[in-house]
């Protein structure tokens, strides 16, 4: 059997195929195909975190309370959204938010809770710095909003 595939040269095709199914999962599995790349789109009254285009979140700054930051977080359990690429989003419901909007990446333990009039958002960036980052432009656009 084996001498007939090798004449034929489907063995050289099918340890190429085998070859290339093996490439593409050991990249699936050591290499982090998404992590979150925030797009912040503001205009003179609000401003809009957007995770691709699977889910944003528009936050008026009038409606703004308090911005803070976190390390620890219970998620609680999901109301609406999911989860893609180890990315969390959509709303979810917790004793410390009651119901709650965010965008997380699942890998980074640090938080940016946003209080709003109409409830809270949690989001975080693709690693600790640009977690801290976020943070520092979004108080930066409240502060210019605030002027």
């Amino acid at each position: 059997m084996f001498r007939y595939l090798e004449e034929t040269g489907w063995l050289r095709k099918l340890i190429n195929g085998i070859l290339f199914v093996a490439v593409i999962a050991v990249a699936v599995v050591f290499l982090k195909p998404n992590s979150i790349h925030f797009e912040i789109n503001s205009t003179d009254t609000s401003f809009t975190l957007s995770y691709t285009n699977l889910y944003s979140v528009e936050i008026p700054y009038e409606e703004i309370n308090d911005i803070s930051t976190t390390d620890q977080m219970d998620f609680g359990t999901l109301v609406d959204g999911g989860t893609s690429n180890n990315i969390m989003y959509g709303t979810r419901m917790n004793d410390t938010f009651g119901e709650y909007r965010l965008i997380v990446d699942l890998d980074v333990t640090n938080y940016i809770v946003i209080s709003t009039a109409s409830g809270d958002i949690v989001v975080n960036y693709a690693d600790a710095e640009s977690t801290d980052s976020l943070y520092q432009a979004i108080e930066s656009l409240i502060q210019s909003y605030q002027s």
